[in-house]
Formats: C-alpha cells, sequence, structure tokens
C-alpha cells in the first residue's frame, strides 16, 4: 500500500507528481518499461506522467489516497 509502479512502452522519462511541494520523483534513461515510487506519510494524492524519446507524453489519472483508504 505504500507503493505506486508504473508500467509502460519504452520511456526516456517517468515522473511521479504529488500533492506535496517537495515530493516527486523523476526517473531519467534509455528504455524505460517501469518505475517505483515509495509514498510517503501525508501525500493525498499520486499521478505519474510518461515521455518517450520522441517527447510524446501520457499520463495517468490521479490516485486519491484519501478514496483509496477509507
Amino acid at each position: 500500500p505504500d507503493k505506486v509502479k508504473v508500467v509502460c512502452t519504452p520511456a526516456a522519462r517517468i515522473e511521479f507528481i504529488c500533492d506535496d511541494k517537495d515530493c516527486g520523483k523523476a526517473i531519467l534513461g534509455d528504455g524505460l518499461i517501469e518505475a517505483e515510487y515509495t509514498v510517503s506519510r501525508g501525500e493525498r494524492f499520486i499521478r505519474a506522467e510518461v515521455t518517450d524519446a520522441d517527447g510524446l507524453m501520457a499520463w495517468s489519472n490521479v490516485v486519491d489516497f484519501d478514496e483509496l483508504y477509507r
């Protein structure tokens, strides 16, 4: 319950974005196909953005932890 994992087609960047200004994590590389983020206490939501080598972007829906753990 404290990890979020993204599995995708080959990407150059996978970024996790959450509600806290100090949170977030970007993983850079060639041909990334997965990444994992450990959720910190107090974070309320997270989403992921995936960018391929050509700059095309995809993103996930927001995962709302308040909704998930009610």
